[in-house]
Parts: structure tokens; sequence; C-alpha cells
């Protein structure tokens, strides 16, 4: 019984199925028996007392298979009993639970209801902080913008006199020469097409290749002028150097610059400029022309 009573409930729920099969199987063999023992052919009679044995084997097993259908039904019935019993206890800790619970969402609910009315109050605070940050932010804007446009105009490269500049490139007339300057680069493709214009204008054979150069890294800032003589060089940087207007910073060398096999003038990068502001200041974007034929306004 002890071994009975250890199963588990799949186990004795295969072994109630098994009982009732091996009562089907033994109510066959009872069957078979009776019909046997009362046939009237003179065949069957010969083999009445195998008859009669199954009719023993038949009654006795499905005596033992009542039995085992009888006592694994109360083992089934038990072990539902059992977890019934399991289901009710857990049922009711559930229950002590979900008080408790309640409760803790109670007190929870009553300090999320005070907390709101503190947040409320701390909200209606940073929005009258908020608007007056909004504000002092406004005109830090304002500031800033005027700021960086100054400093836009006051560091803008340019020549105020294009007409005397030709005059005085003329003196290179038919000299070949490439004016080049950084791909996007506004300012500086507006400077290089100024002296492309009167390069052209004073009959030397310039190519214009301003926009052209690919950014570098370290940006090249000022103005290089190289070549093979060093004489033309020297010129050139003294006309372009006393012709243009450069602002409060430096325009770059243009002596001493290093050879090459053809003339070449490099509009590089406008040097930063600034005038002591205390906050960041943002350089307003300067469109570059669409077309490299049209006059540049210096």
């Amino acid at each position: 019984m002890g071994t009975l009573f250890s199963l588990s409930k799949s186990v004795t729920s295969i072994a109630l199925d098994t009982s009732e099969i091996v009562l089907l199987l033994f109510g066959v063999l009872l069957t078979v028996g009776l019909i046997g023992e009362y046939a009237k052919s003179e065949r069957w009679k010969r083999h009445v007392k195998t008859f009669e044995m199954l009719v023993i084997i038949g009654v006795a097993g499905e005596l033992l298979a009542d039995g085992g259908i009888f006592l694994f039904s109360s083992h089934l019935q038990t072990i539902a009993d059992q977890e019934i019993a399991d289901l009710t206890v857990t049922a009711g800790n559930a229950r002590a639970s979900a008080e408790t619970a309640a409760k803790a969402t109670d007190r929870a609910k009553a300090s999320a209801d005070e907390a709101k009315q503190k947040a409320d109050a701390a909200g209606r605070a940073a929005d009258t902080a908020k608007e007056k940050v909004e504000a002092v932010a406004k005109r830090a804007e304002e500031i800033d913008a005027g700021l960086a446009q100054t400093q836009w105009l006051m560091s803008a490269r340019y020549f105020p006199k294009p007409d005397a500049l030709t005059g005085q490139l003329r003196q290179f007339k038919g000299q070949a020469v490439s004016i080049r300057s950084y791909v996007g680069d506004g300012e500086g493709w507006g400077v290089c097409t100024a002296l492309w214009y009167a390069a052209h204008a004073a009959d030397m054979s310039a190519a214009n290749e301003c926009g052209m150069s690919p950014a570098t890294v370290q940006p090249f800032f000022g103005i290089s002028i190289t070549g093979p003589d060093d004489k033309v060089m020297e010129s050139l940087s003294k006309i372009i150097g006393q012709s243009g207007v450069f602002g409060g910073a430096s325009s770059g060398p243009y002596g001493n610059a290093p050879h090459s096999p053809t003339l070449v003038i490099f509009v590089g990068s406008k040097s930063p400029f600034m005038i002591g502001q205390a906050r960041g200041v943002k350089v307003p974007p300067k469109k570059q022309a669409k077309k490299k034929s049209a006059p540049s306004k210096l």
C-alpha cells in the first residue's frame, strides 16, 4: 500500500487505464470459456476442460482487474483531494497578499497625491523661471547675431580698388597663372574670383580654378604664391598685399614660398577673427555664387 500511495498522478492514471484494459481482456477470455462449456458440438466437447480453465482464469483476472481499478481510482481521488486542498491554501495566501497589496497601494496613492501637489507647485515655479530664461536667451541670441555679423564684416577680405589691381598686373601680360581656392569656401571663392577677373582683365593667361581644390584636414590660411621665378612671386606678393583689405587678421605669407613648375596663386581660408566675445558666436554662412562668370562684388 505504501508503494501505491507513492505513485504520482500520471502513473496512477496509466495504471487505472491498464486495469480497465486487462478487465476487458479477461472478460473476453471468460466469454470464450463459457461459450465452449455450453457448446453442443462434439468437436467443442472434446476441449471442455480447456474451456473450464479459461472460465476460471477469466473470473480470476476480472477480480484482479476490478481490484486494481478500485485501488487506482481511490488513489486518484486522494490525489485530487490533495490538489484541491493545496489550491485552497494557495488561494487563501493569494487573497491575503492581495489585501496587503491593496493597503500598500492606498498608502502609495496618498503619497503620490501629495507628491503631485508639490510637483504642480514646482512646475508653476519652473514655468515662471523658464519664461525668464527664454527672455534672457532670446536677448543673448540677438546680441550674438549682431556680434557675429560685425565680426564677419570686419574680417571679410576684399580688394577695394580692383581697377588699380588690374593696372598693376598688366606688367605680367601673357603670364600663365592658375588661381585656386578650396571647395565649399564661399569667402575664399569670392577673393579668388576677384583675383581671376583682375588677372584676366590684365591680359594674363589666367586659369580659373576657384572652388576646385579639395579641403584639407589642416586648411591653409591666407594667400600663397608659388612658381619657378622668385622675382615674379615677390612682385605679385607685394601687389596683392598692398591692394587687398584683409580685416584684422593676417593674410598669410606671400614671399619665401616653395617653388613649383607653374605659377599658382592659392587663396586659402580666411583666418579666424574674434573681437572678444564671451559667448560662442556662429559666423553667418555666405552663399557662393552659382556662376563663376558673374562679376565679384568687392
